[in-house]
């Protein structure tokens, strides 16, 4: 038997010696651990043989935290927007500008057609401020052990795929995402389910792409 302590929590785990090299969820915390290797038996070699197959040192040679010890927070990415929907942003611009400075304009001379054109600049103003809520309350959280989505401030949903499990990473893009750099990114644990995470506009969406797979077991 192997036992070692939990990266996260410090209780002590134990696993069968044909285990080494393997992760396993901590029953307790839920984190994932990599199972050490012990001695220079079979196992041992077992162990270093799965490790180098892995890939333990490709989170490292992308200059990214290890995938060994507690869970680090690698990326926080938030939806993106002007970027993600151009159009979208010239049309608020264009609403801002008109509003600000028809009213500016005609502050002076006709008081109804410059409150017409404040309220074109506040139905801009709102408009911005409820993109910009959206965006800031889709966040994906990237970990050295998992991918959370979290969507919400008050009422919250949570969807969570650990790494390891990961099966399928599927990245969209329309020719116009393609030049700048957004896309939508899904994440599947399982072929039968479908996708578990689902995230739209994700800005330098296949640079988050290569980050999940540097800890994905491919």
């Amino acid at each position: 038997m192997i036992t070692f302590p939990c990266d996260k929590c410090e209780r002590l785990l134990e696993t069968d010696d044909a285990a080494a090299g393997t992760k396993v969820e901590c029953p307790f915390c839920g984190d994932v651990n990599v199972v050490p290797a012990t001695g220079k038996g079979p196992a041992a070699k077992l162990a270093k043989a799965r490790l180098a197959a892995r890939g333990q040192d490709r989170p490292v040679a992308m200059g990214l935290p290890s995938e060994d010890g507690p869970e680090q927070v690698v990326l926080r990415v938030h939806s993106a927007m002007v970027r993600a929907r151009p159009l979208a942003g010239l049309g608020l611009l264009l609403t801002l500008a008109t509003g600000l400075v028809g009213a500016g304009v005609s502050i002076a001379t006709m008081s109804l057609l410059a409150a017409a054109f404040g309220a074109v600049a506040l139905a801009g103003v709102v408009w911005f401020c409820v993109w910009k809520v959206r965006a800031m309350t889709t966040r994906l959280i990237i970990t050295t052990k998992r991918t959370t989505l979290r969507l919400g401030i008050f009422s919250r949903t949570t969807r969570e795929v650990l790494h390891d499990r990961v099966q399928d990473v599927k990245v969209e893009q329309s020719f116009l995402q393609r030049v700048l750099g957004v896309g939508t990114l899904s994440l599947s644990s399982s072929s039968d389910e479908g996708f578990e995470i689902v995230m739209t506009d994700v800005p330098d969406v296949l640079r988050v792409r290569d980050v999940i797979d540097a800890y994905r077991d491919v």
